[in-house]
């Protein structure tokens, strides 16, 4: 009789360390966010329980993200190429990540959108030009009233626009040095080529005889007309007005020389070298070496850090849709972040380039991340 209460309290014993140890086994993590806790399977109901796997083994899943119910992006203009790029900004984020809402503004002019994403209130993303972005970081421009905005962080480089230095095919001008007491058509006060022209002059010391600001028509008839002696535009490949020159007129594009290249960087760092492939246009039959800058896509540092992550990998990941909105689009290339970076990159960029297998040069790792 002894014997038979002994093996009864033993089995009752043995099944209430059995309840405790199942109750113990279902952490609070494991339960999914968006169910409510009333609707959640009681503890009795879990499987039975086989050993755990090592915490080591599990896989280790993606931290999650709450898409924003609404998003406003910065455009310089309604129109224009950093206008298209906020056009397939939003129809990515609300395609493929679920945004409710995004807006687009007009923020008018390039200063104003970094201005924006640097207060991040208005909006919280935008397009800008990397020479635009630096002098905004450095905090010792007078467009940015010689203040830092130090809440803007770089997302993912867009498209990279080379700078076309053009003379007619029998122009005694073969090298950037014999632009001297040239007469140079660099395009309206403003645009980014002609201030491009202005830079190439400084940093090699290099001394036309006249710059002719004006619309890039105007310039045009100009060149055509051999009132000026070299044309300058700029932008990504191929560029809409070299194509249209080209295919009339005989011509030939300046190359830079290596040296000219490390030397205009050295001054200006947002500008670096750049291959314009052979056959990009009926003149260029071989590879030509180019100073460039960049268009990038620029987002508020306080910004969810998985969102911006998969912001970008969604990005790169349906580039053809990106492209059916913004011509640009198609010649988007990670590899492109580690010679045209001028300011720190956003931390779920950081994850994202890391991830592919990119090493981000210690100066572009943001504050926050040290």
């Amino acid at each position: 009789m002894l014997k038979k209460m002994l093996s009864i309290v033993l089995v009752a014993a043995i099944g209430a360390v059995s309840l405790l140890s199942g109750c113990a086994q279902t952490p609070a993590s494991s339960a999914a966010p968006a169910v409510p806790a009333s609707s959640a399977a009681p503890a009795a109901s879990a499987a039975p329980a086989a050993p755990a796997a090592p915490a080591e083994s599990a896989a280790e899943p993606a931290p999650a993200f709450v898409a924003p119910d609404r998003l406003t992006l910065a455009s310089s203009a309604a129109t224009g190429t950093f206008y298209a790029f906020c056009g397939a900004f939003a129809t990515l984020m609300q395609a493929h990540m679920g945004v409710g809402v995004v807006d687009v503004t007009n923020a008018g002019g390039a200063v104003n959108v970094l201005k924006s994403v640097n207060d991040g209130t208005t909006c919280q993303m935008g397009a800008a030009s990397d020479p635009d972005a630096y002098a905004a970081w450095s905090g010792n421009s007078e467009k940015f009233d010689n203040a830092q905005l130090a809440n803007i962080r770089l997302a993912m480089p867009l498209y990279i626009s080379a700078n076309h230095i053009i003379v007619k095919a029998n122009s005694d001008i073969q090298t950037f040095s014999d632009l001297n007491g040239k007469i140079a058509a660099i395009g309206e006060a403003g645009k980014s080529y002609n201030m491009r022209a202005q830079e190439f002059f400084n940093a090699l010391g290099v001394k036309p005889q006249t710059l002719v600001e004006s619309a890039s028509a105007d310039a045009e008839n100009a060149f055509d007309d051999d009132l000026v002696d070299v044309m300058f535009l700029g932008g990504y490949l191929p560029e809409p007005n070299t194509s249209s020159i080209d295919a009339t007129t005989d011509i030939r594009l300046i190359e830079f020389t290596a040296e000219e290249v490390a030397k205009i960087n050295e001054v200006y760092p947002y500008l670096s070298a750049y291959t314009i492939p052979a056959g990009t246009y009926r003149c260029v039959t071989q590879d030509m070496l180019n100073a460039a800058n960049t268009t990038s896509w620029y987002v508020n540092a306080g910004m969810d850090e998985e969102f911006v992550y998969q912001m970008v990998k969604n990005a790169y990941e349906f580039k053809g849709e990106m492209a059916a909105a913004a011509e640009a689009a198609a010649s988007m290339n990670p590899e492109d972040v580690l010679s045209t970076a001028v300011v720190p990159l956003h931390p779920g960029a950081v994850r994202y380039f890391r991830e592919i297998g990119l090493t981000i040069a210690d100066q572009f790792i943001p504050p926050e991340m040290k």
